[in-house]
């Protein structure tokens, strides 16, 4: 890992994509150890190598900084890893919050949602988890987003936001014992 972070610092422009998780091979007590360790080195490795980009007016893309398009996670442990993914190359964003990790943050906390808000390249974005109205109201800001899969959705009574550039929505509606509307009529670019 240690040399994946030097790599992105040097070579980042060649990384498009990362799917971050603990290997197989770690046993379950060690795994949420290492998703610590794991987390801080990567955010290290992507704060360097904006930094690097920033810096070096090089011409070449493979040295221009992080052109990251696709990150997914099952697991966000640290209020650090969103700020530091790259937000104006970032297109594709795959973010679960897993029940199986105690200190995996909730996808509702103000810094992933203040977060969410900043990534404003994104085209797709994926988040397994209760969502609730914070976090789509983060989600609404997003002027680029055309492809939206939710998979649980806890929507108090009121609850809106503005998604009319939407192409593709996929939605997981939680009913809290209330009556649940989603109204879709705004959404006149939707085709799936």
């Amino acid at each position: 890992l240690t040399l994946f972070s030097g790599l992105l610092q040097q070579q980042g422009g060649l990384v498009s994509s990362i799917d971050f998780g603990a290997p197989a091979f770690v046993s379950t007590e060690d795994q949420a150890a290492y998703l610590d360790a794991a987390e801080q080195v990567l955010v290290l490795g992507l704060q360097a190598a904006a930094r690097h980009g920033t810096a070096s007016g090089a011409a070449s893309a493979a040295l221009v900084g992080v052109q990251l398009r696709s990150f997914s996670t099952y697991t966000v442990r640290s209020p650090a890893l969103l700020p530091a993914l790259p937000a104006a190359s970032l297109t594709r964003l795959v973010l679960h919050r897993s029940t199986g990790w105690r200190s995996s943050l909730d996808l509702n906390s103000s810094s992933i949602t203040a977060a969410l808000a900043q990534l404003s390249g994104l085209r797709s974005l994926e988040l397994g988890g209760s969502v609730e109205d914070d976090c789509i109201a983060a989600v609404g800001r997003l002027a680029h987003l055309t492809n939206l899969r939710i998979n649980s959705v806890s929507c108090p009574a009121g609850s809106s936001c503005d998604l009319q550039q939407l192409q593709q929505l996929h939605l997981s509606v939680r009913d809290g014992g209330g009556t649940v509307r989603v109204a879709l009529g705004q959404l006149t670019a939707l085709q799936q």
